[in-house]
């Protein structure tokens, strides 16, 4: 019998896209079951819970153990891969009596340390142990740990007491079949030239910058197609659509 594997996905920003990437490269395979889990963080059936429904990080951990025990009910899973492990601090459970892979871009810490560009504060000392303490247990509780990058592996050793060995570091690249065929793209539309941004966090990903170029030298000549969760007013060669 094919094992089951439960893949429990983070739904926001750039793991979208590393999700839709991980079902794309697995399609094909005919050696396992992939049972798809993700994890939204939307108010939606939260709005009368009190503390839960007001917190983004409550909701995704709420969610996650919920289908997580959900379908393990349904069909044991014989394996996890979770991505990432912010979403299973209450699911710990499952993580211990589930051989578990984690999946991770950035640890806690790591986020720390770019805190002003993410507009992130860090809370009190007691606070902060508080969370190592629990990020830890559940990063310990994993049989194998994947990282994007060399400096998330030194820190899931180095600050979380995670050993290396446990650690693999791939990088999440892209899957070129998820983007149009070069060769299928019509013949170039009349008009001045079109540049397409897309970026959630519209300062953090350059926006502004560009913004700011298109405004001063290439306004007569192109236009700028914005799409982003940021209030960017349309008008003056910018057209920009939430997302």
């Amino acid at each position: 019998m094919k094992p089951r594997i439960g893949f429990v996905l983070e739904q926001a920003l750039g793991h979208v896209a590393y999700g839709m990437s991980l079902r794309r490269t697995l399609s094909a395979r005919k050696d396992i079951e992939c049972e798809w889990l993700d994890v939204a963080f939307d108010d939606e059936g939260f709005g009368r819970v009190p503390i839960v429904g007001k917190s983004y990080f409550l909701r995704g951990n709420v969610r996650a153990r919920t289908i997580i025990a959900r379908a393990h009910r349904q069909r044991p899973l014989d394996a996890l891969f979770m991505h990432t492990p912010m979403i299973g601090l209450l699911a710990m459970d499952y993580v211990s009596k589930i051989p578990t892979m984690l999946s991770l871009d950035a640890t806690p810490l790591n986020y720390d340390e770019l805190a002003k560009w993410y507009g992130h504060k860090t809370q009190s000392l007691p606070v902060e142990r508080a969370k190592r303490f629990v990020h830890r247990a559940v990063m310990r509780r994993a049989r194998r740990i994947t990282t994007w990058s060399q400096w998330t592996k030194d820190s899931l050793v180095h600050h979380y007491g995670v050993a290396a060995d446990a650690v693999v570091v791939i990088p999440p690249g892209t899957t070129l079949a998820n983007f149009p065929d070069p060769k299928a793209r019509a013949e170039r539309r009349p008009g001045p030239m079109r540049i397409l941004f897309v970026g959630g966090d519209f300062v953090r990903k350059g926006g502004d910058l560009l913004l700011d170029v298109f405004r001063r030298h290439l306004r007569a000549s192109s236009e700028l197609h914005l799409v982003t969760s940021a209030d960017v007013p349309s008008g003056d060669g910018v057209r920009s659509t939430m997302g």
